[in-house]
């Protein structure tokens, strides 16, 4: 069983792309109209994820409202340390966890991280002290460092 069209179909090495014969405009549509729907489905997905973290990030200031610097014991700045505390690692794991993505695919990577960024931020309720938080937000760093720029990836493919 081959396609009618596989004779017609040209690898261009040089420029790693297919070149399609101009007949298959029919197919064309059908391509575009799979991609579109493809892409809808990325972008509510993603900007869940995205409303899900604006919500993460809230929800640590609205806490010290609430009086969590109280209930922790903290005073001063090291309300600002625990926050600050993810953007190092953050940094420092964006660039490895996209060539992880590359290497794994997508589909498990962004899945894994989303799913121990959860994790974490489900872990930072049963921190009672400064150190617990700012071990929390370390992590959460890391597990954060490939979601946007992995996604930003996904979506320009």
């Amino acid at each position: 069983m081959s396609d009618k069209h596989s004779e017609d179909i040209v690898y261009n090495v040089a420029s790693k792309e297919l070149i399609l014969p101009a007949d298959n405009a029919d197919d064309d549509k059908e391509l575009q109209r799979a991609f579109r729907k493809l892409d809808a489905t990325l972008l509510v997905v993603l900007i869940l994820c995205s409303v899900l973290n604006s919500m993460d990030r809230a929800n640590l200031g609205l806490s010290k409202v609430a009086g969590l610097e109280n209930d922790t014991g903290m005073s001063g700045g090291d309300f600002n340390v625990v926050v600050s505390a993810m953007y190092p690692t953050y940094l420092l794991f964006m660039l490895p966890s996209n060539l992880v993505l590359r290497k794994v695919g997508a589909r498990f990577w962004l899945s894994l991280i989303t799913i121990i960024w959860g994790i974490i931020n489900m872990s930072m309720a049963f921190a009672k002290n400064k150190t617990d938080f700012i071990i929390c937000r370390l992590f959460l760093g890391a597990a954060e460092s490939g979601a946007s720029p992995g996604a930003t990836m996904l979506i320009t493919l």
